[in-house]
């Protein structure tokens, strides 16, 4: 607690720091966002306005360094960074531009430029990347790892956006990465109502993304790679009971005699009398269990998926019961208050049974 407390002190000590104090700290960026926020109070601020483009200046030095070291850099992430600081010089000139001289650094032009150099170095370290996985995926029919050649093509087009190229191959690796599934599901009348079927695996299609498309029921497109075959099994019943019995008793005021006392007054005096009782506690638990036989065929070769599964789920419900007898009087409150619980439905259980082999099958397969 006391480094969280000493931490956020130290984040108000920065926040209030002056324009010129986190300049002298070399927090140039930090220095230039200050001196523009006293700039916006008073446009006039001349002191501020100069700091401004100290700040400017300093801070862009900084940053022409590493670019000019841009080709030394041996790792992707030291020159997105010195990409991510080209962005954010482009955001200084976007909101302080009429207050920067040209003499305090480069204008918005050069920064363009230098973004499109060091994002089109960017995108061809992705490119080759990419590249070599898309066609061995391509060669081989693999899904996933046309899936991580998608991922590079992706980050291809990040940094260089207006390639056509890369769109071109970004396009044709996600239709090899696209797994299309269509989903039949069969089933007992006498278990399961259509509606609880079909509410628990059309939610299966909420699970598509850009790589998985499931259809339930509906054929969808023709170009199919997988046929999932989904045989539901009879619902089967389990209870289990277990008691215990609690002896309780209790010294109560049974009833008032009336007597003298050593004053000659009458006063009502209580009779004290034990009462005892028991309570037998009933612990029920119902358990509803069912399995899903799952079957793949395969309509193209990039159709991977396991082809034959059984899945077993289970859905339970606890319930307790107590039973008085003897005097209730000696009974705790807690015993007598408790209200009657029934076991939830058939329909319940097997509503719930559904979701359950839904959800494994999606967190299996998909």
């Amino acid at each position: 607690m006391k480094n969280i407390v000493a931490l956020i002190c130290f984040c108000l000590v920065l926040s209030c720091k002056s324009a010129q104090e986190k300049f002298n700290d070399r927090n140039f960026k930090g220095a230039f966002y200050s001196a523009l926020k006293d700039i916006d109070k008073n446009p006039q601020d001349n002191k501020s306005i100069n700091l401004l483009n100290k700040a400017y200046k300093s801070y862009t030095g900084e940053y022409l360094i590493t670019y000019n070291k841009l080709e030394l850099y041996t790792k992707v992430n030291d020159k997105i960074e010195v990409y991510k600081t080209n962005q954010e010089i482009e955001k200084m000139l976007l909101e302080a531009s009429q207050y920067l001289r040209p003499e305090s650094g480069p204008g918005a032009s050069d920064i363009a430029l230098q973004k499109s150099i060091i994002g089109r170095d960017i995108s061809e370290y992705y490119l080759s990347e990419a590249m070599p996985k898309f066609l061995k995926a391509d060669r081989n029919t693999d899904v996933n790892l046309a899936r991580d050649a998608y991922e590079d093509f992706v980050n291809a087009n990040k940094y260089s956006p207006k390639d056509e190229s890369i769109i071109d191959q970004l396009e044709a690796c996600l239709k090899l990465a696209t797994l299309t599934t269509f989903v039949e599901v069969e089933f007992w009348a006498n278990d399961y109502s259509s509606y609880d079927v079909d509410r628990a695996f059309d939610d299966l299609q909420n699970t598509n993304d850009k790589f998985d498309k499931i259809y339930y029921k509906h054929k969808g497109p023709e170009n199919i790679d997988c046929e999932m075959r989904v045989n539901l099994s009879n619902v089967d019943y389990d209870t289990d009971q277990s008691s215990t019995n609690q002896n309780f008793s209790k010294e109560i005021i049974d009833r008032y005699e009336k007597v003298k006392d050593a004053n000659g007054n009458t006063i009502e005096k209580p009779i004290y009398k034990t009462v005892s009782g028991s309570v037998t506690t009933f612990k029920k638990r119902r358990v509803a269990r069912a399995y899903a036989d799952v079957r793949i065929r395969e309509r193209t070769d990039k159709c991977k998926l396991r082809s034959e599964q059984r899945l077993t789920e289970d859905v339970s419900q606890d319930i307790v019961e107590y039973r008085i007898t003897g005097d209730p009087r000696a009974i705790p409150s807690n015993y007598q208050n408790s209200n009657t619980v029934y076991f939830k439905s058939d329909d319940d259980f097997e509503s719930e049974l559904l979701q359950k082999l839904a959800n494994r099958i999606r967190s299996d397969y998909f």
